[in-house]
């Protein structure tokens, strides 16, 4: 069964750094459950990661997706992650190592941005933070290369059941009014 995870009590905070509309989440927990237990048993978990803005009737604006590859070292105790490139997912772009799991979180969310140049500076949007955890399966067939257009169709369709989604949006807020 799909696995649809609201960060309730949690929130988005967007911030903008030069052009570059990112968000932050204090209290972002992916590496539990499933995708730790599958970590912890050798495999790879992949999550594809979506920002979306929205306007008040809740027409998208502008959207960027990544993907990362988590793997951990049972020996350190540690997560390593890979980001993959959008034109071609099998070639990394970024990647770190020997990160504990607050950090590997938190590194990912560092990479994601929105450009803010396209962006109405003076009306109301939101941005939703879209994160599916895709949980390995047995005999699974390599997977053709996946390009920015073939994540952003990902996040439209439903999760699978080998899937966990989290769900997270923040208050309206406007451009200029963040530092």
């Amino acid at each position: 069964m799909t696995s649809t995870l609201p960060l309730q009590g949690d929130e988005l905070r967007p911030r903008l750094a030069g052009d570059a509309l990112k968000v932050s989440s204090a209290n972002l927990r992916l590496l539990t459950g499933r995708p730790l237990e599958s970590l912890k048993n050798g495999a790879t978990v992949t999550f594809d990661f979506q920002v979306t803005a929205l306007n008040d009737a809740r027409y998208v604006l502008a959207r960027t997706a990544e993907r990362f590859v988590f793997s951990y070292d049972l020996w350190q105790e540690r997560f390593s992650v890979v980001q993959l490139t959008a034109r071609d997912t099998r070639q990394p772009s970024a990647a770190a190592a020997n990160l504990l799991p607050d950090a590997a979180e938190q590194w990912c969310m560092e990479r994601l941005a929105l450009s803010a140049s396209t962006l109405d500076r003076t009306r109301p949007l939101r941005l939703r933070l879209e994160i599916r955890a895709d949980e390995p399966r047995r005999g699974r067939p390599e997977e053709p290369p996946v390009s920015l257009a073939t994540l952003i169709d990902l996040f439209s369709r439903p999760a699978r059941r080998e899937q966990r989604l989290w769900v997270l949006e923040t208050l309206p807020f406007r451009l200029d009014s963040l530092k």
